[in-house]
């Protein structure tokens, strides 16, 4: 992972859901570090997973690929 990459993940996760790096590892170890739905490991995947939320609240609800 670039240094670009992860610094404009971080502005991004700041941006948007009010969440850091360390907010996003509790989540992903949560969910056993793989998508909250289909189960695939983060590992498997060539990129994060994304954060689902409800539309109308904004309420993150998990990670999902």
């Amino acid at each position: 992972m670039s240094k670009y990459f992860k610094t404009a993940r971080k502005q991004r996760l700041k941006r948007k859901w009010g969440m850091d790096e360390t907010d996003y590892q509790t989540i992903l170890l949560a969910q056993g570090a793989a998508c909250a739905i289909c189960r695939t490991p983060q590992a498997e995947l060539d990129r994060s997973l994304a954060v689902d939320h409800d539309h109308e609240t904004g309420t993150r609800r998990g990670l999902l690929c």
